[in-house]
């Protein structure tokens, strides 16, 4: 009771009773520590996978694309696409990113994108392709990709173009580029 009585008489007259001692308040030391690096990828690692494209409405297979370069803290990657047109096969060298969210509440998507021409005598023949692929692993048939294809050419005299709605899955799931 002695006590709670001091401890009142103390709070009103702001003053500390004779013979309270008070501790000084503990010492806190902040210390910071180093990190080691760490190189996180910004894109999906889909290097050395080759996709064959096929329309959405169909089992035609229309190309395959093979990427066999990819800069994982950019997402851009490199590789060639393998056109079959007038009965001959035509690589056509391509470039393209990966990166961005493929689709509102699909955390394994992303977008990807590439493009190429080559020249031909005197034709070209090119290819523009935007879509979305998965991560690898995140399906049970492996990596799948979707999106619009176009395929253009044009020679002296004709032009053309085609687009197709084209996915791996009517194709075949990306696999890895057979050595």
């Amino acid at each position: 009771m002695t006590t709670s009585l001091r401890n009142l008489l103390r709070s009103f007259t702001g003053r500390q009773v004779a013979g309270a001692s008070r501790r000084p308040a503990p010492k806190t030391r902040l210390q910071v520590e180093s990190l080691e690096e760490r190189a996180v990828p910004n894109a999906y690692n889909i290097a050395n996978t080759c996709f064959e494209l096929g329309q959405q409405a169909g089992p035609n297979q229309l190309a395959t694309l093979y990427i066999t370069n990819e800069n994982l803290k950019t997402g851009s990657f490199t590789g060639y696409v393998n056109d079959y047109v007038g009965g001959q096969d035509i690589h056509i060298p391509v470039t393209g990113l990966i990166g961005g969210p493929g689709q509102v509440g699909s955390p394994q998507q992303e977008t990807i994108s590439f493009q190429g021409s080559v020249r031909l005598g005197t034709s070209t023949e090119g290819v523009s392709f935007n879509g979305i692929v998965t991560q690898p692993g995140s399906l049970p048939g492996g990596t799948f990709m979707a999106g619009n294809l176009d395929q253009f050419f044009s020679t002296l005299s004709i032009r053309g173009a085609h687009r197709s709605d084209v996915d791996t899955a009517a194709a075949g799931w990306g696999q890895p580029i057979p050595s």
